[in-house]
């Protein structure tokens, strides 16, 4: 038996016995060269379904733009529905964007609330420049924003509990630092227009109650404040999509 060197290619098409086709051999190897067009056809096809989707979705008639986007909701097609629902966020009718930020919070299994130090806060600490004693006395003034802010290190995770297409509001349980889920701390989201507010119970260092309230800015994100136990206003962000 002739040995094969270590760089030397196996042969396959030389074992072929004479009962076997050369078409055989033609119709493996060309099911190579034709698998890529396959698929680069596929992906035109499916790149094409796409920009008609967006296409519809940002139609000059805002009834139009209004009825694909509920189609886009009875279709089982995810790119379609989240991809008229992005477009939705930035729309200049309303009820665009209401239906849009409802479809957002439908589709995400997590919400994440992003918020720096109250702006009165961060005034109070330009003042008080280097000195540590106003500073002290900043931080105590403002005890409720200072402390929330480190303990929740300037976010809130938000998991669904109960959220739906056909209401405008919703449930979400608040995800503590320790990542473990609680029935205490929960928030519930009101949706109106594009404005989004929420009231609820979280886990901070000082208090239990918490308020929200943002609506969507030019950029398409959720943009306002959120405020602990009364205190303080937090800036605060939720990007939907």
């Amino acid at each position: 038996m002739q040995k094969r060197c270590a760089n030397q290619p196996l042969k396959i098409l030389g074992r072929i016995g004479p009962s076997m086709s050369w078409a055989l051999v033609s119709t493996f190897v060309g099911s190579i060269f034709i698998a890529a067009p396959l698929h680069a056809a596929s992906a035109v096809d499916r790149a094409n379904q796409i920009k008609e989707w967006r296409s519809n979705c940002t139609d000059p008639d805002s009834d139009m733009r209004l009825a694909w986007l509920e189609a886009s909701i009875e279709s089982d097609d995810l790119i379609a529905q989240r991809t008229c629902a992005k477009l939705a966020l930035f729309d200049s009718d309303v009820e665009m964007r209401r239906l849009g930020v409802q479809m957002a919070l439908v589709m995400n299994d997590r919400l994440i609330v992003r918020f720096s130090e109250s702006e009165e806060l961060l005034a109070a600490l330009k003042l008080a420049g280097e000195d540590k004693n106003k500073i002290r006395e900043a931080e105590s003034d403002f005890g409720y924003t200072h402390d929330a802010f480190e303990g929740l290190a300037g976010s809130m995770t938000l998991a669904p509990k109960r959220v739906s297409l056909n209401a405008p509001s919703s449930d979400w349980m608040i995800i503590p630092n320790s990542g473990v889920e609680s029935e205490s701390f929960q928030m519930s989201l009101t949706v109106i227009g594009d404005s989004v507010s929420g009231v609820g119970t979280a886990s901070t260092p000082t208090g239990r109650s918490v308020t929200l309230n943002t609506q969507l800015d030019e950029t398409g994100v959720l943009s306002g404040y959120i405020a602990f136990h009364g205190g303080p206003k937090f800036p605060a962000t939720i990007r939907l999509l």
